[in-house]
């Protein structure tokens, strides 16, 4: 069970990893992904959204759901945390 759900997180890890490096790349897209979005509302850079930046860099679903979405409650949203809420919430599966 364990290693299902390491398989799982590292997935996801991955899959977040080659979104955002696409992010960075200079080739605009049409639309506008999750990461590009994650990164454009993280004003100081640190991979991490406050309250603020979630608010303020149109993440309203973030911020909405903000001190739920914070399970360590240190006042930021990781990546990470947004899509085990995910997972929680809306019984997201492995990314094939």
């Amino acid at each position: 069970m364990q290693t299902a759900s390491l398989s799982v997180v590292i997935a996801v890890l991955f899959i977040f990893s080659v979104v955002l490096a696409q992010s960075f790349s200079s080739k605009a897209r049409p639309q506008d992904s999750f990461a590009e979005r994650f990164h454009a509302a993280d004003a100081n850079g640190d991979l991490a959204l406050t309250w603020a930046e979630a608010e303020t860099g149109k993440m309203a679903g973030i911020a909405k759901r903000f001190e739920e979405i914070d399970a360590d409650k240190d006042g930021k949203v990781t990546p990470e945390e947004f899509f085990s809420y995910l997972k929680r919430h809306f019984r997201v599966g492995p990314m094939v």
